[in-house]
């Protein structure tokens, strides 16, 4: 499993990233970006040591038949075992194989 940044941290860099010509115009500006950057980032760690814990107790299985026939729907069932106490919210991404049509699959849990 891997683990990518939410929504909410790209919409704050992106943010950031905008507001930076501000700190040209406000030299103390430029503090403030790093002060948010660095609370982002700090946010970041903790998130990341609250979640990893709770990933070591998820499952994803995946079934798909034995033998798959030319031009016909392939079927995939994937199976989400949560085995914590809390409930997990996050998103799926299932990559086929690169003949099928279509190649990324995203599936929202939560």
């Amino acid at each position: 499993m891997k683990f990518r940044p939410g929504g909410n941290a790209v919409q704050i860099l992106v943010g950031l990233a905008v507001a930076s010509p501000l700190a040209f115009v406000w030299p103390l500006f430029a503090w403030v970006l790093l002060a948010a950057a660095v609370a982002l980032g700090v946010a970041a760690i903790v998130d990341l040591r609250r979640v990893r814990p709770l990933m070591n107790r998820v499952t994803v299985r995946r079934a798909m038949p034995a033998i798959i026939g030319r031009a016909a729907p392939l079927e995939v069932q994937l199976t989400i075992h949560n085995g914590n106490d809390v409930p997990i919210r996050g998103e799926v991404r299932d990559q086929h194989p690169r003949s099928a049509t279509p190649r990324l699959v995203v599936f929202h849990i939560g």
